[in-house]
């Protein structure tokens, strides 16, 4: 469903699938009789920012009627438009105080509050007092998924008993080492679950916790699960095929390419479509002794595509060298998070791959595709794929020792 731009006068003269001011005014307006100062709903998650740090907003996430407000696996799933998403997350009030990340360890009453909201599986019954009615607020971000009206806290009462998983409560206890809990706990919960624990500030040494800012956290998680799934990963096979997975979601449209050889992986971002010459786009890249520096150029959706990637190759027990195309259209008109890129590869591996007897085929269908269907020349991203180029010099050792 088309939104149109009220200053366009109808037309979407920026060559989008809908108007993010308009859709922002729009939750606006539908959201102005659920702000009240005090109220009683549930709570899903907290937020912690990163302005201003080591002193930064920390707030609960609040909805007065929840329903799936905070559950990006189930929007996916059920192919929620970005227009719903935004009206959901608008109606997520921030009910919020500033303080310091070495605060978390202190057992005050707003503490206690924000490690069980966090901690628990399900979203919380809570009773809220406001210093005021909240203003409404939005922002758009790639990693953080929006939303809406914040005010200061004045009070908070939980109004259930908060059901903590045992081993989580466990690992808390044992006071493990934040990385390695997270880690050893992958099998068992969703990444989205366990990124709010580690952004609650409830692990590791009790002396040296701290509150994480989400945004941090959400990468984070994404990364300790990956490097973890990568130590399995060597122990397997290499595939024997090249195969190309390719579908999009959210105007996000994306081709993993799957070559036979050690773990290594590689992700090209391109907005589309573009007529320039020279093609714009981000890159990143590891080999199979991962990497040390944050992905600047590809950002939280380096690691959330990586993700996902690992889990496939984890599912089909086996390792290869991937690289991901991924083809940003005008249709992904409002960034929504992150989890846009994780769900979306997810949705790709669930369709059966294209087949090639070599690479450079495997690439020339990848050009033709984005040609044809965005109007963009993509060779010059496989023309700077390092995997590509490492797969075309290096000999492999049955190579080296087979018979002349």
């Amino acid at each position: 469903m088309e939104t149109k731009c009220v200053f366009c006068k109808g037309r979407l003269y920026c060559g989008r699938k809908a108007c993010p001011i308009t859709v922002k005014m729009q939750a606006k307006i539908k959201s102005q009789s659920l702000l009240k100062k005090d109220f009683f709903g549930k709570s899903p998650s907290i937020f912690v920012g990163r302005f201003g740090y080591p002193d930064v907003s920390v707030g609960f996430l609040s909805a007065e009627d929840y329903n799936k407000h905070d559950e990006p696996i189930e929007w996916s799933r059920e192919n929620a438009p970005i227009s719903k998403v935004i009206q959901l997350r608008s109606e997520l009030v921030n009910s919020r105080l500033r303080m310091n990340i070495k605060e978390s360890i202190k057992r005050t009453k707003i503490n206690e509050a924000r490690e069980e909201v966090a901690l628990a599986r399900k979203p919380v019954d809570v009773e809220i007092s406001l210093k005021k009615i909240p203003n409404f607020s939005m922002s758009f971000n790639d990693t953080i998924t929006p939303f809406g009206p914040s005010a200061r806290l004045e009070k908070i009462d939980i109004a259930q008993n908060p059901k903590i998983p045992y081993k989580v409560e466990k690992a808390i206890a044992d006071e493990t080492k934040a990385s390695d809990a997270i880690a050893s706990l992958r099998k068992k919960y969703d990444v989205y679950y366990l990124t709010k624990v580690l952004s609650s500030g409830s692990l590791g040494r009790v002396a040296s916790r701290k509150l994480v800012p989400t945004r941090w956290a959400i990468t984070a998680t994404d990364d300790i699960y990956g490097k973890d799934i990568a130590k399995n990963l060597v122990k397997y096979r290499h595939i024997e095929e090249n195969n190309c997975f390719f579908g999009m979601d959210y105007g996000n449209f994306f081709m993993v390419l799957m070559l036979p050889g050690q773990v290594s992986y590689e992700l090209f971002e391109v907005p589309v479509p573009q007529a320039k010459k020279s093609l714009l786009f981000g890159t990143n890249y590891e080999s199979i002794f991962g990497r040390k520096e944050y992905a600047t150029e590809t950002a939280g959706g380096y690691y959330a595509s990586r993700l996902s990637v690992f889990e496939k190759l984890e599912e089909m027990k086996r390792q290869a060298s991937v690289i991901v195309v991924r083809l940003i259209t005008k249709d992904y008109w409002a960034p929504l998070g992150v989890w846009v890129v994780r769900e979306t590869v997810k949705k790709v591996f669930e369709s059966k791959p294209v087949k090639f007897s070599e690479q450079t085929l495997m690439a020339l269908f990848a050009v033709k595709y984005a040609k044809k269907h965005f109007s963009t020349d993509i060779s010059q991203v496989f023309d700077n794929s390092r995997i590509l180029r490492e797969a075309k010099s290096q000999k492999k050792l049955t190579e080296l020792f087979s018979p002349a």
